[in-house]
This record gives C-alpha cells, sequence and structure tokens, in this order.
C-alpha cells in the first residue's frame, strides 16, 4: 500500500490479484482479476478516433440518455421498445417490412393526402368528419 495519511492510495495484493487506486473524493479505480470497475462521480472519456466495444452481453441502467449524433445506423435481428410514451419528428419517414401490425384503441391520422395502392381490406370502413379524440 502506498497511501498519504490515507487520504489516497494504490493498493496491490497478489493474494487477491487485484491492483486498487483511490483519492480523498472516493474516486476509484479497481482491477481485481480479469474485471476492472470504476467508481466516481463524473467520468468522462475523450478519444480522438474510435471506440470499439465487443461482448457477448452488454447492460446499462441509466435514468436519462441524450445523444447528438450526425448518422446513427443499427443492424438488429429483434428489437423491442417498451414504455409509457414514444414521440418522433422526423421531415421524412420510411419504413419497410413484409407485415406491418398496429393495435390500438384509437388511430388518428392529420394528413392533407392520404392514399393506399394496391388493395385495402377491412371487416368495416368508413370515411366521416374528424373523429372526436374523447
Amino acid at each position: 500500500v502506498l497511501s498519504d495519511d490515507g487520504k489516497r492510495f494504490l493498493e496491490i495484493s497478489t493474494d487477491n490479484d487485484s491492483i486498487t487506486i483511490q483519492n480523498e473524493k472516493k474516486s476509484k479505480i479497481e482491477l481485481v482479476g480479469d474485471t476492472i470497475n470504476i467508481s466516481c462521480g463524473t467520468l468522462n472519456v475523450k478519444v480522438n478516433n474510435d471506440i470499439n466495444i465487443e461482448s457477448s452481453s452488454m447492460s446499462r441502467k441509466v435514468d436519462k440518455i441524450k445523444s447528438e449524433v450526425s448518422e446513427d445506423t443499427e443492424n438488429i435481428d429483434k428489437l423491442s421498445i417498451k414504455g409509457n410514451e414514444f414521440k418522433g419528428d422526423y421531415n421524412t419517414q420510411e419504413l419497410k417490412g413484409s407485415s406491418y401490425k398496429n393495435k390500438t384503441s384509437k388511430f388518428v391520422v392529420d394528413s392533407p393526402i392520404s392514399g393506399f395502392t394496391k388493395t385495402l381490406t377491412a371487416n368495416t370502413f368508413s370515411i366521416w368528419s374528424n373523429a372526436s379524440l374523447r
């Protein structure tokens, strides 16, 4: 152990296969076996080129995520989203697929021009003035 009156220390343990560094504010880096633990108030990472992560699984638990990106490309085999509210605001949207299902208690479209190509089927289909959103 290297320490200055216990406020800051560096500890190397052969028995635990560990190295621990901690400062007075309790920011800590622990290397224990093949695990690295980081504890701190704020973690800033600045990388000039690339960040590459490769893992069999990844978990995250956060209160809020904010991203600012110029392009985001995702290749996902299966995507499940669950929540209380979902909003999107885009100039252009395009969805492609072999099947589309939507189950909702109310479906409202506000569009100056709406159209269907090919065949439209329904148990019932009515056109009338705007439905109330009560």
